[in-house]
């Protein structure tokens, strides 16, 4: 699974009890979403959100991303 699909999944069904991202996990998405031009968030902050606060943020660059293409 790649990141786009792991925010996805996160975001857009249930976030899975006790689930916690792994430390690979959250370097991917912060890569995934920081190579998207709409991120307005340096990497740094992006890597210091909670688990549920970075992928909701990678979520939202993600449709920024998208609406954009129309």
């Amino acid at each position: 699974m790649n990141a786009g699909q792991l925010i996805e999944g996160l975001s857009c069904y249930d976030w899975p009890e006790g689930r916690t991202l792994t430390p690979q996990e959250r370097e991917s998405i912060v890569q995934y979403a920081c190579g998207f031009e709409e991120c307005q968030e340096p990497a740094e902050k992006l890597a210091a959100m909670g688990d549920k606060e970075l992928v909701q943020y990678a979520y939202w660059v993600m449709a920024e991303y998208a609406s954009g293409q129309v």
